[in-house]
């Protein structure tokens, strides 16, 4: 009953704390875009596990995953990293709906100059006409579309030739520990970075935590990277 009080005041006071954690250029580790992770200012609510625990079992999820984007963007259109490119979370319960499409139309006419990208989780792919028109949907917004944790399920691999995303960010589960990976599980991750490649995706290795770790994806034909080597989620 408390989480769920606190969880009251969350959505009442906006009191979530956007943290931004860097997107950089593998070869030259330069920094081209931030991931929007917010954490919250209420007591018990710091945990995004236990803030959208609390949201499910008030129904509220596509309710804080909203104020997640649009506290980050008033956050991000102030400050010095205005310029790069901002990857935005959804939750599976909002892809794809009408009122996700009229949030991101709503975060389009509030910030027309800020470059956006849109990860859908990998489990939310589940029918490429829908996706198709959802795409199509972030074309007219001036919005690119990123699939998230590719490989840490089913790996939708017909999704990925059929509605192939700006954006692949392969799943940390595949990059920790790559470098001292199995020659036959190097190979398979390699062959899937070069499918994706040839739909025409930008590929981001997550969770990247050591030099060896990115000098292999580097070697496998990445082209992004996000984890600790790079920079830890943090407030502007």
């Amino acid at each position: 009953a408390q989480t769920l009080l606190m969880f009251d005041r969350l959505l009442t006071d906006r009191a979530v704390v956007p943290h931004f954690q860097p997107i950089v250029t593998l070869e030259e580790q330069t920094l081209v875009a931030y991931e929007l992770l917010a954490r919250s200012g209420v007591e018990g609510l710091h945990n995004p596990a236990v803030m959208f625990g609390a949201a499910e079992r008030l129904g509220q999820q596509a309710v804080l995953s909203e104020l997640m984007r649009e506290e980050g963007l008033k956050v991000a259109r102030d400050s010095k990293a205005a310029d790069k490119t901002f990857f935005l979370n959804t939750h599976p319960d909002e892809v794809i709906t009408d009122r996700l499409v009229e949030s991101l139309t709503d975060l389009r006419n509030t910030y027309p100059e800020l470059s956006v990208t849109v990860e859908i989780h990998e489990a939310a792919i589940t029918a490429p006409e829908s996706m198709q028109q959802f795409r199509e949907c972030l074309k007219q917004l001036d919005m690119q579309l990123s699939y998230d944790d590719f490989g840490a399920g089913q790996g939708r691999l017909l999704e990925l030739t059929e509605v192939p995303p700006d954006v692949l960010k392969f799943d940390m589960q595949l990059i920790r520990g790559i470098d001292s990976a199995s020659a036959g599980r190097q190979e398979l991750l390699r062959s899937l970075v070069r499918i994706a490649k040839d739909s025409g995706a930008t590929t981001l290795a997550e969770g990247v935590e050591t030099e060896a770790e990115h000098a292999t994806c580097l070697e496998m034909g990445f082209e992004l990277g996000q984890g600790f080597l790079y920079g830890r989620p943090q407030t502007l």
